[in-house]
């Protein structure tokens, strides 16, 4: 796939879809920006793979699938993948780590987004 970007800068990179068993890798202009799996997702979810400062210009994306292997659930019929979405990284990033322990300390707090990661 070719875009075309408009405004330079950071974009972040996320795929629509119902998720990717098998591994996925996300090329672009031959550098290699993501890779990695995603069980099952829910319809209209996206995931985040990956970021790329993009100069003003033509770009080359590349969604590499890598078929089922050995790994249990990586065969039959594959989810159904896309779109692909960039946009114009303007947020800053601050992601913060909190230990279950510890998870009362979000009460009262004001946040986007809390999510719980297993071990």
């Amino acid at each position: 796939m070719v875009t075309s970007v408009t405004t330079p800068g950071r974009y972040r990179f996320w795929l629509g879809g119902l998720g990717f068993r098998d591994r996925l890798d996300v090329v672009v202009d031959a550098r290699q920006i993501y890779s990695g799996r995603v069980g099952w997702t829910w319809p209209g979810v996206y995931t985040p793979v990956g970021a790329a400062t993009l100069t003003k210009g033509v770009h080359r994306i590349e969604l590499r699938y890598h078929g089922p292997g050995l790994r249990p659930g990586s065969g039959g019929n594959q989810f159904p993948m896309g779109p692909l979405v960039l946009g114009l990284d303007t947020a800053p990033d601050r992601t913060e780590n909190v230990a279950t322990a510890d998870a009362a300390s979000l009460c009262s707090r004001r946040l986007d987004w809390v999510e719980a990661v297993g071990p």
